[in-house]
């Protein structure tokens, strides 16, 4: 009655599984029938994680996605944001621009550059609206729309409350795209 589509009930094209289902980032493949490689890449495993996990855990993506309110966001790719294509026309938009786009990227601000209190928190304002601008870019690309899908299949979005949709998975939809 309300015009409520439901994507669950999609059926896969005829050639097989859900090209969305696929996992075409994954880059590591276990081989089960060398016991004596297993435990080198397990031991490799660990050390990536860990140095992974401490990477992420204090980055300061990884921090303005954790900020309540801000669990809409994907982390984007460091990547994306270093490719100076991908921010075209972004420094007009955003204030103190390459000190913004420095805390986004965690880099260390000389001692000679020292802002006041007041240019600082300037700055941190620049940085989550910069981030927000990247954002919107990003989950355009392939890995940003694989990043987002993730988030809704794994309903962080939310589900539907109505009864009929059974818990479906919803999507944020936004009223404005000006910053």
């Amino acid at each position: 009655g309300r015009g409520l589509v439901s994507t669950s009930t999609s059926r896969p094209p005829s050639g097989g599984q859900d090209p969305l289902e696929t996992d075409v980032y994954h880059d590591e493949e276990e081989d089960e029938d060398d016991d004596e490689d297993d435990d080198d890449e397990e031991e490799e495993e660990e050390d990536s994680s860990e140095i992974s996990a401490s990477d992420e855990d204090g980055s300061w993506i990884a921090w303005f996605c954790g900020l309540r309110g801000n669990e809409f966001f994907c982390e984007v790719d460091e990547d994306y944001i270093q490719d100076d294509f991908n921010l075209t026309g972004l420094n007009g938009l955003v204030p103190y621009y390459d000190y913004a786009l420095d805390m986004v990227l965690d880099v260390e601000m000389p001692m000679e550059d020292t802002l006041t209190e007041e240019q600082q928190e300037i700055v941190e304002s620049a940085a989550e609206m910069l981030y927000g601008l990247i954002h919107a870019r990003y989950i355009v690309t392939n890995r940003g729309m694989h990043a987002m899908y993730e988030k809704y299949r794994s309903a962080s979005f939310g589900r539907c409350p109505h009864v009929f949709c059974q818990g479906q998975p919803v999507l944020p939809v936004g009223l404005s795209d000006l910053p």
